[in-house]
């Protein structure tokens, strides 16, 4: 795609404008897209496949590339394609066509020689992916030898089944970490996770759909070519229609799009998403004879489903506070009928949403339903009646605790949340369960349903409460399976817990965005308790010196340290905090051993030759070194790999204002750093 296509500006819902290249970097390279995969297809047609992996990450090269498919929708379009085939085959009768479910997941390739596992890269740019073996090899649903020789390269998708999903975000939660939006995007995030073992821990699986079709292979077609496969121990789509021997062009589109609407009829039954079916020639001979383009085999096609629309009245805006303090409107309707589903409730997502359509109570609304998800407003027809004259206000206080609502500054994250992220009744519940997990404060015999009973029962509020429940329990008259027994052992684990590493403190606080790995990074800065709270005033103040430094460190942004500013500015967090101190004790860190490069900050940026990035950091802090993503002022060393962009040229104007920042190639860094 040229450069003007890649620079044009798209809008993002609740957000600031992306370029296509923003776009599909988010979309096909982490787990959180600036789209939903509706609004994603809704772009204009791209020239180019997926996206290339980002600088600094583990690649490999696909032998036969991995093209993207075009997209139809109607039976008009299908019939198209089919004739198409048949005048590029100069053949009078229908070919042999098969039929798959689309898998919605991360497009993979997997590779055997002489029967034993290789590698698996992403789709990538569809020449060169990202290389995602450690995690892949890891995953019970790929063998990791098969009985062929040579070498054999088998495509399939990385997907997540629904069932795992919601404890998948019951994890990242509790980890103070982002969740996921939908099963494929938990799946593509989780994949690259640096703990290569967890993708198989959370139920991720490969779901193989194809061998390329350059491959020596011997099955005369497609369906017989997957029957291999799948006796080799992968798991393959769950349904498919193969059509030998169609009478004409329009018996094939009425037996397809039969077969799409019995998918769809049952598609919310089925454990894996997927986003439509594939209809391809199925033998490889004849995929021959047609080839490809640039972006697409012309044997193949993807056949989409169109989302389905309704408009009825908008009867009120409620706000839902989510288990993360998130203020999520949602539309109370009229009653309407979708797709056979009577809907009386849709998403609004957030503010700007209800702002863009410029919604009032009384308006007629559109309401879509897509790929059987949770039904979601997407604009409003015709005027305002004269019944809806005032226009809707989103509430400046959280509706559960009255706390003040909040939104970030920069704009980068269009939801509201609550303030009170240690206090708040709307989620105390999945505040508690994160509390007592294993990444905080470690007691395991405060279970879900004992969370749930102590919370119903208004025993705790506060994190401090946790650690005098056990008078508590003892005072109360009677509790249902409170017997002496349990009680001594609660007691006994609240005791145990007291204790609290540094990074283990910052992830009780709950700050939004700060999880285990931000915690550790917190940690690492302040060494001490007293550290932290002696400049606990300047970072609610955003002192500039104090906000520099904390940008410095690894993966924080403005983002997160605005998300620290609000909440040590937040009264009602600061007391809970202090009444937390009282009741444990922090363990501050040993201090730190001087080696070569203590007191630099360095920050690593361009296509590194080298090692890989995260090496690369582990080499510069094992000689005394920090290390971050971000370039800020408290940068001393930047090195630059090949195509090092923008950080390079903030570094070059730092340095014009006086900033000492060293810029160095990567080769001057292996020396320096020697």
């Amino acid at each position: 795609m040229n450069s003007d296509a890649q620079s044009q500006l798209f809008d993002i819902p609740g957000s600031a404008p992306a370029t296509r290249e923003e776009i599909e970097s988010a979309y096909y390279n982490t787990g959180h897209p600036l789209l939903t995969d509706e609004e994603y297809n809704r772009l204009p047609r791209a020239e180019t496949v997926g996206h290339a992996p980002p600088a600094g990450r583990k690649t490999g090269l696909h032998k036969v590339p991995m093209l993207s498919l075009e997209k139809i929708h109607t039976r008009e379009e299908l019939g198209k394609f089919i004739r198409t085939c048949m005048t590029e085959m100069e053949a009078s009768n229908v070919p042999h066509l098969d039929t798959d479910l689309k898998q919605d997941g991360l497009s993979c390739s997997i590779t055997f020689r002489d029967g034993k596992f290789s590698h698996a890269i992403t789709r990538g740019d569809g020449t060169t992916g990202e290389d995602i073996s450690a995690a892949v090899i890891r995953l019970p649903s790929v063998p990791k030898q098969i009985p062929v020789s040579g070498e054999l390269t088998i495509n399939g998708e990385i997907s997540l089944a629904r069932s795992q999903f919601d404890k998948v975000n019951e994890e990242q939660t509790a980890a103070g970490e982002k969740t996921y939006s939908n099963p494929r995007n938990a799946a593509a995030g989780i994949i690259r996770d640096s703990d290569h073992g967890r993708a198989a821990r959370s139920g991720v699986e490969f779901i193989a759909w194809g061998v390329p079709d350059t491959q020596d292979w011997t099955a005369p077609a497609h369906s017989a070519v997957m029957r291999d496969v799948a006796s080799y121990g992968f798991k393959t789509v769950s349904a498919s229609l193969d059509l030998p021997h169609a009478e004409s062009v329009e018996e094939a589109v009425e037996q397809i799009f039969g077969f799409f609407e019995s998918v769809l009829a049952r598609r919310s039954t089925l454990d894996h998403e997927i986003d439509g079916l594939v209809i391809k020639l199925a033998r490889a001979v004849d995929r021959d004879v047609l080839g490809s383009r640039s972006r697409s085999p012309k044997w193949a096609v993807s056949l989409k489903p169109d989302a389905e629309r309704a408009t009825t009245t908008l009867l009120d805006i409620k706000i839902q506070v989510g288990s993360t303090g998130a203020l999520t409107p949602v539309a109370s309707l009229a009653p309407v009928t979708i797709g056979g589903v009577t809907i009386t409730s849709a998403s609004l997502h957030n503010e700007d949403k209800i702002v863009a359509f410029d919604l009032r109570i009384g308006d007629t609304v559109i309401i879509e339903r897509a790929n059987d998800v949770i039904p979601k407003v997407v604009g409003r027809s015709g005027d305002h009646p004269a019944s809806a004259s005032t226009p809707y206000l989103f509430p400046k206080t959280c509706p559960a605790c009255g706390a003040p609502a909040i939104r970030d500054a920069d704009g980068k994250e269009a939801a509201h949340f609550c303030s009170a992220t240690l206090t708040c009744s709307g989620t105390r519940k999945a505040r508690f369960t994160r509390l007592v997990g294993r990444d905080i404060f470690d007691i395991d015999t405060l279970g879900g349903g004992t969370i749930t009973q102590i919370c119903d029962l208004d025993m705790v509020s506060v994190p401090a409460d946790l650690f005098t429940l056990p008078h508590r329990i003892s005072d109360a008259e009677s509790i249902s399976g409170w017997g002496p027994g349990k009680q001594k052992n609660l007691e006994t684990a609240i005791e145990k817990s007291r204790n609290v590493p540094l990074d283990r403190f910052f992830a009780s606080l709950l700050i939004r965005m700060v999880g285990r790995t931000a915690s550790k990074h917190l940690a690492n800065h302040y060494r001490s308790i007293k550290a932290f709270l002696d400049d606990i005033e300047n970072i609610a103040s955003k002192n500039p010196a104090t906000i520099d430094q904390l940008k410095a460190l690894p993966e924080f942004g403005d983002t997160l340290t605005g998300n620290m500013s609000t909440w040590l500015s937040t009264p009602d967090n600061l007391s809970a905090m202090h009444k937390l101190l009282e009741q444990i004790t922090v363990q501050d860190l040993p201090d730190e051993v001087e080696g070569k490069l203590t007191g630099e900050t360095v920050v690593f940026t361009g296509k590194l030759v080298s090692g890989s990035r995260p090496d690369l950091r582990k080499k510069a802090e094992a000689l005394g070194a920090k290390t971050s993503d971000n370039l800020s002022k408290a940068t001393t060393i930047l090195v630059c790999g090949e195509n090092a962009g923008s950080k390079k040229g903030q570094a070059e104007k730092y340095m014009k204002q006086g900033v000492a920042i060293q810029i160095m190639s990567e080769a001057d860094w292996e020396v320096f750093a020697s």
